[in-house]
């Protein structure tokens, strides 16, 4: 399996839960979630919510094409 490699990240595929796109922004949503939370005295609170990075065509060109072509050669799948 290759990663993605983007320029400050790189990407396991497998963890891709899906991606959002439109014109000029890639929304990538992955499957695992970041739980925290804190426990006092037996009581306390837990929070989680879902890992998500963000590709903007006009801030990120370069990461934008390289989702573009991954996106374009696994179409078929």
């Amino acid at each position: 399996m290759k990663f993605i490699r983007l320029n400050n990240i790189l990407i396991n595929p497998a963890t891709i839960r899906s991606i959002m796109f439109s014109d000029a922004k890639y929304i990538i949503h992955f499957a695992s979630e970041y739980v925290d939370g804190t426990v006092l005295f037996g009581s306390g609170g837990v929070s989680s919510y879902q890992r998500k990075y963000v590709i903007d065509k006009k801030e990120n060109p370069s990461d934008y094409r390289v989702m573009e072509c991954w996106i374009s050669k696994n179409e078929h799948f």
